[in-house]
């Protein structure tokens, strides 16, 4: 019983087929668009986490060290570093900017003290040890041995770096933090947080809010709160938009062939074995259609203006949301397997 709806999918092939196609469309949609999500969010864990502190400070009333522009005189490093529980403290400045000269490029300057907590390890070259030295992006198009300009200030690019961006594909570049008050201060000693090592109990006094890498993380999502929560809301429609084309497409299948299931009928087949089978139909349909999506969603990619990741989880998922898709599309064609009566196998 069950090779039946097999062999009404190759005898149909040619509407199945195009249900497929038309399904693989919604599902790589989909797909890109998890991509981006997950992209955006791997941007918070990458830049949290390869700065390496177990708290920020900043100052009272900011919303953390990324999304805000709240700075205070270096000075309050010194004062944290005296502070209980503090291991180490040290400066840190991050601020978007735009690079000059001739190519224009929207990055994510972010200032550390040498040796000290912040910059990533290099992919290429080597960290910026000497003024007017940068360790860029590879993103930002600017390579080792490259000139970037920041606020009419010129700097060697020494080292370079993968996948370190911030605000949705902005390329990071890591300066020493007196080049980094140059650039975004003109000179002018300020941080916008104060990176720690430890567990620090710092004084009400000093008017500093202590964050830690979760608070640190959800900070640096919050410019891109609103994209991911647009992406997710898109995916349900086109998750919704995958049953009623596959729902679609079965019930079609099934009302072209109401003889073929008073038949069955009469042969013994209950109506819960024939919308068993046309379920079988909908999750094939629906589960070539993932796996055409998976080899797609890669090759679109790249035209996305937003970065995307693809991780072997969120193909999993998808393959499995397919299924679960092709279940409820299945139910489309329940409603004929429950009309249907044996006695219609007699019509000619």
């Amino acid at each position: 019983m069950w090779l039946i709806p097999l062999r009404d999918l190759q005898w149909r092939h040619r509407r199945f087929v195009l249900g497929a196609v038309a399904t693989a469309v919604v599902f790589t949609l989909a797909l890109l668009l998890g991509g981006v999500g997950s992209a955006l969010r791997g941007e918070a864990d990458r830049a949290v986490q390869a700065v390496g502190a177990d708290a920020w400070l900043v100052r009272e009333g900011a919303s953390g060290p990324f999304s805000t522009l709240a700075a205070m005189p270096d000075t309050v490093v010194d004062q944290v570093a005296r502070a209980p529980g503090v291991v180490s403290a040290d400066p840190f400045v991050a601020a978007s900017a735009t690079t000059g000269g001739a190519r224009t490029v929207d990055v994510t300057v972010i200032g550390y003290r040498p040796g000290g907590l912040g910059p990533p390890v290099p992919t290429a070259g080597r960290q910026p040890s000497r003024p007017n030295e940068a360790l860029v992006d590879r993103s930002t198009g600017y390579a080792v041995g490259d000139t970037v300009n920041l606020s009419g200030i010129n700097f060697a690019v020494v080292g370079q770096v993968e996948h370190m961006t911030m605000r949705g594909g902005a390329g990071n570049v890591y300066l020493n933090i007196r080049d980094a008050q140059s650039v975004l201060f003109k000179g002018n000693r300020f941080v916008t947080a104060v990176l720690v090592r430890g567990a620090p109990e710092v004084p009400a006094a000093l008017g500093l809010r202590v964050l830690d890498t979760v608070d640190a993380r959800s900070d640096a999502l919050r410019p891109v709160d609103q994209q991911i929560d647009a992406a997710h809301a898109l995916r349900l429609l086109l998750w919704a938009a995958a049953i009623l084309v596959v729902g679609a497409t079965v019930h079609l299948a099934a009302a072209e062939r109401p003889q073929d299931l008073a038949v069955l009928k009469a042969l013994g087949a209950s109506t819960s074995t024939l919308a068993a089978g046309l379920a079988l139909q909908a999750v094939v349909v629906s589960v070539a259609a993932a796996g055409v999506a998976v080899l797609a969603a890669p090759v679109f990619a790249p035209v996305l203006p937003l970065p995307t990741h693809f991780s072997l989880g969120s193909t999993i998922g998808l393959v499995a949301l397919a299924a679960v898709v092709g279940m409820l599309a299945g139910l489309a064609g329940l409603s004929r397997a429950v009309r249907v009566e044996a006695i219609e196998a007699l019509d000619a």
